[in-house]
């Protein structure tokens, strides 16, 4: 799930991770890496992920377009316990920690 982690000179770590964004899901995708940045089970994480964010709104922000157009603007940030998120409508998603 976790792509590559980088050590940040900030002396923080960077996750990234990658979310098809053809696929629904994105969701999921993140919670499966913020679980992974946590070093915790998924099913551990996601009740704690949805203390934080709507699910369900966070895929709609993600999804294309109907024409299939990627959606505008961003990217979308917001905090989890000690996760900074960062969400790119190209799918890309950073995690520091």
């Amino acid at each position: 799930m976790i792509e590559e982690v980088a050590q940040v000179e900030d002396g923080s770590t960077l996750y990234i991770a990658h979310h098809d964004i053809e696929e629904d899901g994105l969701t999921v995708t993140l919670s499966l890496a913020l679980a992974a940045a946590a070093d915790s089970s998924p099913t551990e994480f996601l009740p704690r992920f949805q203390e934080y964010v709507d699910p369900d709104a966070l895929d709609r922000m993600f999804r294309p377009q109907p024409n299939g157009d990627l959606r505008k603007g961003g990217p979308f940030q917001f905090s989890i316990e000690e996760f900074d998120v960062e969400i790119f409508n190209t799918g890309r998603i950073e995690i520091r920690e």
